[in-house]
């Protein structure tokens, strides 16, 4: 072991520089278990060790903090194959005063290089060498800044500059930083430039005008390096802000804190990404985000997702409670004060992927709001917002959807095909449809749907982020238009499982919307049938109307058109409107020699050939009136049948 004590003068500054001239010592791994040369910050090996190094070495430059250095030499090996080391050393006074580092820490072995790391959310100042006075000829430090980067905390680096005095050849042009500059890389990494196009990096020198834009790092770190040439000058004076940061594509909210962007549309920007915040890693918990997306006067906003996996088992079917969660509201003006009103789309957790989402004729906006719990992060969600001109409701070009009124029963099918038959088409990308059904004040809409085939799963159990729920097509159905606490079902699917409440959904009510959506991505289905009619609920004391049928079990008033109609019509689980009761039942055939046999007895035997003449014709037609009404009754039982659910 050789033992090698460099010691300077504390009186003068003076400060310790080694360059290894040559190095190549046996390399027995990275931590250097058998020969190695350490090097300790300061007089004894009790001091800080800079670094251990061993194997063959290159360029290795090593400065002290202060005046002293200690250097040990360890050989454990035998043999003479590797030459060791040869090394200059210098004491100066010359050297950066490290007094000008205020915020963070220097980095042992270096001239003037610091390391600033952030104590969550702070800010501080870094200045040139030797500020604030001139800063030294033929200087190089490297300021590395790097932000909370943990599964709870991500920050990104915001520079400001406040002052920036670093002046370039006489006669050098603009962008000519051969006499000093400051070079910052986003990435925190540092690399040769690539060219003008290179946008992981850029260099300031001269004298700028004030203020410059902020600059940001690309993630959680930002690398900057001072040098200077042959000119001198005061060097700069920039504020470091570390603030959360959500990885978001938009406008970001003034408050880095508060997580909120803006999507808004403008003359060439028409559409664009979304996603979780952080994604494609995971989100963070305990976060509230707030996602506007903001069109023009005459334009709709629309949302498609691609992607939808929160923490938490929740589906179509729940209310999300406890769990993370999407709200999507529509959200207008509402005086000329510019409060606005919001009102809720949907709710969704789990896998249960958003349907395609458009705002209404009129509405411009559209809000999402992410909400996750201190516990469970998965990658989120990624979708695609589109700002499209503004269509009427009820506009001839879509060729679908209506204002239903003054009916009390109807069928809507879209794509439309007639009544018991296949549908010859497939609906498209892009469909906007859209059916209001007003029945009269004091009855209900009741709606029975009674063949779906539309893409999509809504098997929890089996499907994956991309595939579950509604994100191709969907039916949604609005069954209370007075209240945003609505959680409006969104029905897909081809089985007939996929049906909830066997197919039946009534309003509140005297108004039902329902709406069918398809992404720019849908694959094409053969779309949905339901019938649909008006019903009440007679109050104490009073009776259906003279025109209408009394469901035995639910208690509603229906048309008394649809009673043996071949449909259900009084609602889930009463059958009453299609009763044997109601509509009766096959009769039980009778033998003709039976009929013969009651008939003989009747008179002689030229009446009772007449009066059996006569009991056969009877008999005949109640036969055919009896086949011809079981007939209507199958034929209109079975008239939604024809489609396979899984056709």
């Amino acid at each position: 072991m050789c033992s090698y004590q460099f010691l300077g003068q504390r009186s003068t500054n003076q400060r310790v520089r080694i360059e290894f001239m040559d190095f190549d010592l046996f390399s027995g791994g990275a931590h250097c278990p058998y020969d190695r040369l350490t090097i300790h910050d300061g007089a004894t090996e009790q001091d800080p060790v800079i670094s251990t190094n061993c194997g063959p070495q290159r360029g290795l430059i090593v400065f002290s903090s202060q005046e002293n250095l200690f250097i040990s030499f360890i050989t454990n090996r035998s043999g003479g194959e590797n030459r060791g080391f040869h090394a200059i050393f210098e004491f100066s006074e010359n050297y950066v005063n490290l007094e000008f580092i205020t915020a963070g820490e220097h980095v042992r072995g270096t001239e003037c290089d610091q390391r600033i790391l952030s104590t969550g959310r702070s800010n501080g100042i870094i200045k040139s060498p030797n500020s604030p006075f001139l800063y030294q000829p033929n200087v190089e430090c490297r300021y590395f800044i790097e932000g909370l980067n943990n599964a709870e905390d991500l920050e990104r680096v915001r520079l400001t500059v406040e002052m920036f005095r670093m002046p370039q050849l006489l006669g050098a042009e603009k962008g000519d930083c051969s006499a000093g500059g400051l070079t910052v890389w986003f990435t925190g990494v540092e690399s040769r430039s690539s060219g003008p196009s290179d946008t992981t990096q850029t260099t300031l020198c001269g004298t700028p005008n004030l203020p410059l834009p902020a600059l940001f790092s690309a993630d959680s770190k930002i690398l900057l390096k001072f040098y200077s040439g042959t000119t001198q000058g005061l060097g700069f004076r920039i504020l470091y802000q570390f603030e959360t940061y959500f990885k978001v594509p938009g406008i970001a909210h003034p408050d880095s804190n508060i997580c909120e962007f803006r999507f808004q549309s403008g003359p060439h920007i028409k559409s664009g990404d979304f996603h979780s915040p952080r994604h494609p890693a995971n989100y963070p918990p305990n976060t509230n985000c707030t996602y506007i997306f903001e069109g023009a006067a005459n334009e709709q906003a629309r949302l498609e997702f691609d992607l939808f996996r929160l923490s938490g088992d929740g589906n179509y079917n729940n209310d999300c409670q406890n769990q993370d969660y999407v709200d999507i509201f529509e959200t207008s003006a509402v005086d000329s004060r510019q409060r606005r009103r919001d009102m809720l789309i949907g709710r969704y957790c789990g896998t249960a992927m958003p349907a395609p989402i458009i705002s209404r004729f009129g509405v411009h906006d559209l809000k999402l709001r992410f909400v996750t719990d201190a516990t469970g992060v998965t990658n989120g969600f990624r979708g695609r917002y589109m700002f499209q001109p503004a269509e009427p409701t009820f506009s001839a070009t879509k060729g679908c959807g209506e204002n239903i009124r003054n009916q009390t029963h109807g069928r809507i099918a879209f794509p439309d095909f007639p009544d018991g038959e296949k549908s010859v088409s497939k609906y498209t990308v892009n469909a906007s449809c859209e059916w209001w059904i007003t029945v009269r004040p004091g009855y209900n809409v009741l709606v029975n749907l009674t063949f779906m085939g539309i893409e999509g799963s809504k098997n929890f159990q089996t499907c994956s982020a991309t595939s579950c729920g509604c994100s191709g097509a969907a039916l949604k159905v609005f069954t209370d238009l007075t209240t945003d606490k609505q959680l409006n079902p969104e029905l897909c699917g081809v089985e007939a499982t996929d049906i909830p409440n066997g197919g039946q959904l009534r309003s509140p009510k005297n108004v039902m919307r329902l709406t069918f959506t398809t992404s720019s991505k849908a694959t094409g289905g053969d779309g949905f049938a339901l019938r649909w009619n008006e019903v009440r609920h007679p109050v104490v004391g009073d009776r259906c109307e003279a025109d209408e049928f009394f469901c035995d079990k639910n208690k509603f008033c229906i048309n008394k058109d649809l009673r043996c109609d071949g449909h259900h019509n009084c609602g889930e689980f009463d059958g009453s409107d299609e009763s044997v009761t109601e509509c009766g039942e096959p009769e039980v055939e009778v033998s003709f020699f039976e009929d013969l046999t009651m008939m003989g007895s009747v008179g002689g035997a030229v009446g009772g050939v007449l009066l059996i003449v006569i009991v056969m014709v009877v008999c005949v037609c109640r036969r055919r009136r009896k086949a011809e009404r079981r007939r209507k009754r199958q034929q209109n039982m079975n008239q939604d049948q024809h489609h396979e659910w899984n056709s």
